[in-house]
């Protein structure tokens, strides 16, 4: 199956990560695979491409967007969202999960505003999830 979208983690300095449960991170794909399609420009620039969101931290960082990694060869369009880690290195997983959350949904829009997506889905997704 090809899908619109795509997550993951990716951590490039040891000992410095966050663990979030695989579930709320699939029970957003899955519902942004059938309910938002790719925008009409997206789609124009990036024909058949996958849109591929990772999570990442490092020590001293921010938050913040990087630039789009775009693979010709396996057609993905790949951010990284990076999230301070300092505000993620916490024991409590609700407050943690809900910190997670707030930067993810901040990172897709701002890629979505890029791209000329209708924000709105996301954000009722993302309401749904925090609750």
């Amino acid at each position: 199956m090809n899908y619109k979208y795509n997550f993951g983690g990716i951590f490039s300095q040891v000992g410095i990560s966050f663990k979030i449960e695989s579930s709320i991170i699939k029970k957003i794909w899955y519902t942004m695979e059938d309910n938002i399609p790719l925008s009409e420009f997206f789609k124009g620039k990036y024909p058949n491409y996958t849109l591929s969101f990772l999570y990442s931290t490092k020590k001293d960082c921010s938050f913040q967007v990087s630039l789009p990694s775009i693979s010709k060869r396996y057609k993905q369009i790949e951010f990284v969202i990076y999230m301070p880690y300092k505000e993620l290195n916490i024991k409590d997983e609700d407050l943690k999960n809900k910190i997670f959350l707030k930067y993810l949904k901040s990172g897709i829009i701002e890629i979505f505003e890029n791209y000329k997506f209708d924000t709105n889905k996301l954000k009722e997704i993302f309401e749904s999830v925090s609750g």
